[in-house]
């Protein structure tokens, strides 16, 4: 970080304040188990209820308290507390008919996006994300043409949800 080889996350002093929040967070999760954790039903483990994906309509519910108490400790201003993808990978998962389609045409990459969350929620493991348009050149970045980094949509599908083409 410029130009600092940083060895210990946890120790440097720009960045142990984020690591402290981090570390915060799942140490909420421990004092407030009854609000954050929930028994993984495949492993009866506890789990944060950020990752489950919702089985009941009480379920939603209780993840919004969790939510709340997050909330609360960081005074609202963390984005990006590990609960934002644990939620979202959750809701990917319970979405076979998008991920997979209707047919055939993706059932590997729906098993993998499945395996992958239950992976995160059994180390619950923290992910980011970061939503920019990579860039290429930095003075070109308003100019799209010719950019090799962005992704477009070339041609249609015989099945919008499906990846391959027919």
């Amino acid at each position: 970080m410029g130009g600092e080889r940083i060895d210990d996350v946890v120790e440097h002093p720009l960045l142990r304040g984020g690591a402290d929040a981090i570390a915060a967070y799942y140490d909420l999760q421990i004092a407030h188990a009854d609000i954050h954790l929930i028994e993984d039903d495949e492993s009866g483990e506890a789990i944060s209820i950020t990752h489950r994906v919702p089985q009941s309509a009480e379920d939603p519910i209780r993840r919004g308290e969790a939510l709340r108490d997050i909330a609360e400790m960081s005074m609202g201003v963390m984005g990006r507390t590990p609960d934002y993808m644990n939620v979202t990978l959750a809701g990917f998962a319970a979405e076979e008919v998008r991920w997979a389609g209707t047919s055939d045409c993706n059932d590997q990459g729906y098993e993998n996006l499945v395996a992958f969350q239950k992976r995160l929620h059994r180390f619950d493991l923290s992910l980011t994300h970061t939503i920019v348009h990579p860039s290429v050149d930095k003075e070109s970045d308003n100019q799209f043409v010719d950019n090799p980094i962005p992704l477009h949509k070339v041609g249609e599908t015989a099945n919008p949800v499906c990846l391959s083409t027919a």
